[in-house]
């Protein structure tokens, strides 16, 4: 597919940034651009200097990610597809804390895990009404008009599949390490089939470098930057972030007791926070496994100072359209 004017725009609209990324050259490259919250009023101005200055029409994929979505994966019975989306339905409903009229409903139908011809895998993700509309007000507020809204963890698995040559039967753990949240996804031959978060992301230990001298927020995040977890193990640090490691750990064995066949052989880094020194090495040393920093080997940036993993989810949404 090829673009003229109005190449493809995915947004990530986070805790504290709002990420950006628009396609170019038949998705072989692609520009960033980051803009850190503020009130509406004056991120919708620094937007629209944005679209000016990329020349770009104002109609975006915007990526939904929030604590409260709920996702699983199924086993059920192979059947006709009407009789199958009851059955999805009817299994759904025991495994969210919503009832159906109170979610968005995605379902993607995936091989099933035990490789038994008889059953039909399927991975599920509620989003709850109230997050699409907030997301779909706040787009309103900034003068996007946004066109399609879908959970991150598809972005995510998007752009990491159209980056990356998939190793058959591989199960990868992709650790997506946010502001306020980490997301923890499994994926075998390009789908997905597990998904945690747990609240418990950077700007918690930003708090932490903050707390410690009394300093504003921009020097605790600078001070931050410069800590390498691996090389520096202060006391005030520690606890949380072995926290942090244990329940990465955690939701790896959880998945692995779930199904048998989701037992993660690699670990990916990804998000803003993955870009913390040595974070990657003090997560290797947890699961004892290979764990590497996301990078992208398909689509390249134009320009090569971003923190690609900061950008993973809008080139995802990107690549939707």
């Amino acid at each position: 597919m090829f673009w003229s004017k109005t190449p493809p725009v995915g947004m990530d609209l986070g805790s504290f940034a709002l990420k950006s990324c628009f396609l170019e050259n038949n998705q072989r490259q692609c520009s960033v651009w980051t803009a850190v919250r503020e009130e509406s009023s004056s991120l919708r101005v620094r937007l629209q200097e944005m679209f000016k200055v990329h020349r770009r029409a104002k109609q975006v994929s915007m990526a939904l990610e929030d604590p409260a979505i709920t996702a699983g994966y199924l086993e059920l019975s192979k059947s006709n597809i009407n009789d199958l989306r009851v059955a999805i339905l009817s299994a759904v409903v025991r495994e969210i804390p919503f009832s159906l009229s109170e979610v968005e409903l995605i379902h993607r139908l995936v091989p099933n895990l035990g490789g038994e011809s008889e059953s039909q895998g399927v991975f599920f993700v509620a989003v709850p009404n109230q997050v699409i509309q907030e997301k779909k007000a706040l787009g309103a507020a900034l003068g996007l008009d946004v066109r399609h809204y879908e959970p991150a963890m598809f972005a995510q698995l998007r752009g990491f599949v159209r980056n990356h040559q998939v190793v058959p039967g591989e199960v990868l753990a992709l650790v997506s390490a946010g502001a306020q949240a980490t997301n923890v996804m499994l994926m075998r031959d390009g789908h997905l089939y597990y998904h945690r978060s747990f609240r418990l992301g950077g700007s918690e230990f930003t708090r932490l470098f903050q707390s410690v001298k009394g300093e504003a927020w921009e020097e605790a995040e600078r001070r931050k930057r410069g800590y390498s977890v691996a090389d520096q193990r202060n006391y005030y640090i520690e606890p949380l972030l072995r926290r942090w490691l244990r329940e990465v750990s955690a939701s790896l064995r959880l998945a692995a007791d779930q199904h048998p066949g989701l037992r993660t052989s690699r670990v990916v880094l990804t998000g803003g926070t993955a870009c913390w020194e040595g974070l990657d090495r003090r997560l290797s040393e947890e699961l004892e496994m290979q764990v590497t920093l996301e990078h992208w080997d398909r689509c390249r940036p134009i320009s090569d100072s971003c923190h690609l993993p900061f950008y993973d989810v809008a080139l995802g949404m990107a690549l939707r359209q």
